[in-house]
């Protein structure tokens, strides 16, 4: 079994794993904080990503893809056998 990375060591990791994700870098997601199995990544508002005009609220798909891909970095401080 590996020792989990300290929170530098995780967030570099995190960031490489978040450069691949073309989806994320497409909604310009960029983690910002890793620690204690927490992930900080805010998404900046787009208007391309308002699914109800008439409200200005995002479309859901988008908020779904930054809660997912903030839970696979959050895992990332523990490591892995």
């Amino acid at each position: 079994m590996t020792d989990a990375p300290n929170s530098t060591e995780a967030l570099k990791i995190a960031r490489q794993f978040m450069t691949a994700i073309p989806h994320a870098q497409e909604l310009g997601m960029q983690i910002t904080r890793l620690e204690g199995g927490h992930a900080t990544i805010p998404m900046p508002y787009d208007p391309r990503l308002v699914g109800d005009p008439a409200t200005g609220v995002l479309h859901g798909g988008a908020i779904s893809v930054l809660m997912d891909t903030a839970s696979g970095a959050s895992v990332m401080r523990f490591g892995s056998a």
